[in-house]
């Protein structure tokens, strides 16, 4: 995974926190996602000083034009990303954003199942960001 750039969603904290360091401790480069800013630019802190690059993009996944803005900005090397972890959690008490899109949440259990889990990755990240 060495040079490959992963861009992360949900990075402030939990599984995307944690895959933030495992795929900076690989080389990895990476773009963060999460709505708290102070907790992404104290990540990207703690990542660049292992001398992997870190690009911050603080929203929140649910605002699809805030999403789309920010996804169109990037530039150069930043706009080649090889792989996609989409894991901006659930906050309990708010819609899912995907139900007012007609996709079943069995639709994602269908994939993980064929072994598409990354080619649904990829469409939804199609879907909402072009």
């Amino acid at each position: 995974m060495k040079g490959k750039l992963i861009f992360i969603t949900g990075a402030t904290s939990g599984i995307g926190e944690g895959c933030a360091r495992k795929f900076a401790a690989m080389g990895s480069n990476l773009i963060l996602n999460g709505r708290n800013t102070e907790k992404l630019e104290a990540l990207k802190e703690e990542l660049t000083a292992q001398g992997v690059e870190v690009l911050t993009l603080p929203f929140d996944v649910r605002d699809r034009e805030t999403m789309r803005q920010a996804v169109d900005s990037l530039e150069g090397k930043w706009r080649n990303i090889d792989v996609l972890i989409n894991n901006a959690g659930l906050v309990i008490g708010m819609d899912k954003e995907y139900e007012h899109q007609g996709i079943a949440s069995h639709d994602t259990d269908d994939c993980t199942r064929n072994g598409r889990t990354r080619q649904w990755t990829y469409h939804q990240y199609r879907f909402y960001c072009r």
